[in-house]
């Protein structure tokens, strides 16, 4: 993406987190370990949950891992119906 002009690029990599590539400057946001039940809706659960955060304002590394830690809850979900809420997502980063 970088390569065909885009100046910034943020990739999903499952277990292993996300990385951005933002004007030169890599970012990496390890995910979460936790017991996984499905991982199907984890990609747009971590998508939804990072526009929100920076939509709010936050900056890109904190959105990053509150999108971390909502698609590591989804994953213990069962099912395409696994979004947490953001009350959910903050009392789990306020455990890690």
């Amino acid at each position: 993406l970088i390569a065909a002009g885009a100046g910034r690029a943020l990739a999903t990599l499952g277990r292993n987190g996300a990385a951005a590539l933002i004007d030169g400057e890599l970012i990496r946001v390890p995910a979460f370990a936790v017991a996984a039940v499905d991982a199907v809706g984890a990609g747009d659960v971590y998508n939804a949950a990072l526009v929100s955060r920076l939509v709010s304002g936050d900056p890109l590394p904190a959105a990053m891992r509150f999108a971390a830690a909502a698609a590591a809850i989804s994953v213990t979900r069962p099912g395409a119906d696994c979004a947490p809420s953001p009350a959910e997502v903050a009392a789990f980063l306020a455990k890690v």
